[in-house]
């Protein structure tokens, strides 16, 4: 016997522009959402405020309105080699190749025995082995 779903009715929010309270309620259709009538645990870790009341998330509004940019325009600043091509360590374009970055390039399918120490998956280690690392 299926077990009985535990997902929401479709529902539109209101205030919608024309048409797109039957486009959510398709997509819903398509993809329910989780029930989420059920009592909701609060955050691990999560002190509780006085008079029992349960924590609030924070406002990303009011929280993105108090950022400040980076210092120095972050990725917006000039760049610091006006001279460099952007295409400097490639192998392609101006500027020199990959031979030209320093430093030890990890032998072939390294990553994949770490991903085999961190998962415990020999999967892993038979890619890495195909990758030719020894």
């Amino acid at each position: 016997m299926p077990r009985k779903a535990r997902t929401q009715r479709p529902v539109a929010a209101p205030g919608q522009q024309y048409g797109m309270n039957q486009d959510q309620i398709k997509a819903q259709q398509v993809m329910p959402l989780p029930d989420r009538r059920g009592p909701v645990s609060s955050p691990v870790g999560a002190a509780p405020l006085p008079g029992g009341a349960a924590p609030q998330p924070p406002d990303a509004l009011a929280a993105a309105e108090q950022m400040q940019p980076p210092p120095e325009g972050g990725m917006l600043a000039a760049s610091g080699r006006p001279d460099e091509p952007i295409t400097a360590g490639l192998d392609i374009g101006p500027g020199p190749g990959s031979s030209a970055i320093q430093g030890v390039k990890p032998p072939p399918g390294s990553l994949f025995v770490r991903m085999a120490q961190i998962s415990g998956d020999p999967l892993w280690l038979r890619m890495a082995q195909q990758a030719g690392y020894r």
